[in-house]
């Protein structure tokens, strides 16, 4: 199972907040809401869709940002039900689908001599996690987040983010 497509239409520009004709709805009909055959009217209309269209783009330009900060942009999919043991080769920059379904799926991580500025993502499609939760499994004594121990992915579809800084590995 492979992650969705990323849209390549352009975010809709809906720019009336400072109009006169996109007014926000009154407290009471943001919480009541309107009754079926209530007329919606159009500054309601202007000032909703201009709000999702701000919403959009700073959430858009959010990601951009912490791809960039954080440096966790994927290079890709790799699909995984069985055990697997990470390198730095396949699995850099890496997306690792999971579906653990029935299945013990571990993840062994590289050696973290061997693994600087690696990182990668685990992320739970399928919403088995919280029933058979991953185990995360450092190399010898290697250290997650400082303790020198297996990490558990417990959350239904979750999603984790591992760094290697060339000493220990972090959650981002």
């Amino acid at each position: 199972m492979s992650l969705p497509t990323k849209p390549t239409e352009n975010l809709p520009d809906w720019d009336v907040t400072n109009a006169p004709d996109a007014i926000e709805p009154s407290g009471s009909k943001k919480s009541n809401g309107y009754v079926p055959l209530e007329p919606f009217p159009a500054q309601h209309l202007n000032w909703l869709l201009s709000s999702i269209s701000y919403w959009l783009t700073y959430l858009v330009s959010l990601t951009d940002v912490l791809q960039i900060s954080f440096g966790v942009a994927s290079t890709g999919t790799v699909d995984v039900n069985a055990p697997v043991t990470l390198n730095h080769t396949d699995h850099e920059g890496k997306v690792l689908v999971i579906d653990n379904s029935g299945n013990n799926v571990t993840i062994t991580l590289p050696a973290v001599a061997d693994a600087d500025n690696m990182k990668f993502t685990a992320k739970d499609l399928t919403g088995d996690f919280g029933e058979f939760p991953v185990e995360i499994i450092p190399n010898t004594t290697d250290e997650i987040e400082g303790i020198n121990d297996s990490y558990f992915l417990e959350a239904s579809y979750g999603q984790w983010t591992l760094f290697c800084n060339g000493v220990e590995w972090f959650f981002i």
